[in-house]
């Protein structure tokens, strides 16, 4: 594993769109929530909608990996199956990945509606010399909030034929960059961007503002 340096600072050099794709994933079965998330309303939006505003504009394409029987709300985004349903976030990973050909994908959940695209652009800045780029918050490591390279798509595919379904098992193999929150200049939008909404409570304290 590489630790980051600090501190991450913006490319004065960065492009308006990056060189890589978005994967939104929406495969899971919300249990905790109680209700599908994606389609939850917030700032008056669908959740999903509100992570799509953000990663639409500064990603070349954007793929939302969604289970085969959940209904989302209409979308213009392009949607794909999940390949492997019910098998966890690293199934929704690698069935993204195998619906492009980027080298470089960030991947994030749809119940992520604060994510911050001048957090994404400083992570894009760290890719050199890595095969995942994440971040640790509260000293965790986020793996629904980080960039995959292409290279992982094997790797991932031979843990999902173990039974394997954790995405922490593919950082296991592969060569992961990771940054502290102290490393990233604005580490209050670094919490914000990574604030997932699983359970009743979250929502009502993300509505709360």
């Amino acid at each position: 594993m590489i630790q980051g340096r600090p501190v991450v600072q913006p490319s004065p050099a960065a492009p308006a769109v990056l060189d890589a794709d978005a994967l939104v994933l929406a495969g899971g079965r919300s249990r905790r929530m109680g209700t599908p998330k994606a389609s939850l309303p917030i700032n008056g939006v669908a959740m999903i909608e509100s992570v799509l505003r953000v990663v639409e504009p500064i990603f070349r394409r954007t793929l939302v990996v969604a289970r085969p029987d959940i209904a989302l709300p209409s979308l213009e985004a392009e949607v794909v199956f999940d390949q492997f349903p019910d098998r966890g976030p690293l199934a929704g990973l690698i069935s993204g990945l195998q619906a492009t050909t980027a080298r470089w994908c960030f991947v994030t959940g749809c119940d992520m509606p604060f994510l911050d695209s001048e957090v994404i652009r400083l992570m894009a800045g760290q890719l050199e010399g890595a095969e995942v780029v994440a971040v640790r918050s509260s000293g965790r490591i986020q793996p629904l909030h980080a960039f995959y390279h292409r290279d992982c798509l094997g790797r991932g595919e031979s843990l999902l034929r173990e039974g394997v379904t954790s995405l922490m098992a593919l950082h296991d193999r592969c060569q992961v960059k990771v940054f502290d929150e102290a490393e990233f200049a604005g580490g209050g939008r670094l919490r914000r961007s990574l604030w997932d909404l699983d359970t009743p409570e979250e929502y009502a304290a993300a509505l709360a503002g």
